[in-house]
């Protein structure tokens, strides 16, 4: 392979989207709740390229590779807790810079954390500058809880990204069935 400058040996996540807010991602990689932002280029036929630092990752069984991170998504609600002050004020935070952004798909499944707390923030496909960011067509409202209003072609407002935030951490306020349990009755298998 090709080495350009001091990339030697670095991993990186290259990936390929429609849309794409560098200034967002940059903004929480400045904080250090992101991965550094390498490159945005934007590409013919409305496609954009984004690479950045790959972040390791660890899905297996517990325990935990030293260093490394794993879904929020994998974290029980109660050891969720302690996070919930410093990721509601990273999104205060993203609101307010310059004119503000928001993020847009605030799931557990786009947080990472170490055992040491440390959290990064994912996937800024849908993220943008307040009150000019839409949500995107198809957006699953099936098995992810969304806030009322974001539905496709909405605008992306502050209030939906602190609504998610809450189902994060208050998932009992959720009165759905499991999307699990949809799935099995309605869908997969019948």
């Amino acid at each position: 392979g090709e080495t350009v400058g001091d990339a030697a040996g670095i991993k990186i996540c290259i990936k390929f989207v429609r849309h794409y807010s560098p200034q967002a991602h940059e903004f929480c990689a400045s904080k250090g709740n992101a991965p550094k932002l390498i490159a945005y280029n934007s590409l013919p036929g409305g496609w954009n390229l984004v690479i950045m630092d790959a972040l390791d990752i660890d899905n297996d069984c517990l325990p935990q590779r030293p260093g490394s991170y794993r879904l929020l998504s994998e974290i029980g609600v109660l050891d969720r807790q302690p996070l919930k002050e410093t990721i509601t004020s990273l999104i205060r935070e993203l609101h307010n810079h310059n004119d503000g952004y928001v993020h847009g798909d605030l799931r557990d499944t786009n947080f990472v954390v170490r055992d040491d707390k440390h959290f990064m923030l994912l996937d800024f496909d849908w993220a943008g500058p307040i009150q000019k960011t839409h949500y995107p067509m198809y957006v699953n409202r099936e098995d992810i809880r969304r806030p009322d209003g974001a539905w496709d072609g909405q605008k992306i407002v502050a209030e939906h990204d602190l609504d998610m935030l809450s189902y994060l951490f208050h998932p009992e306020q959720d009165v759905r069935e499991p999307a699990a349990k949809r799935r099995r009755i309605f869908g997969e298998g019948s």
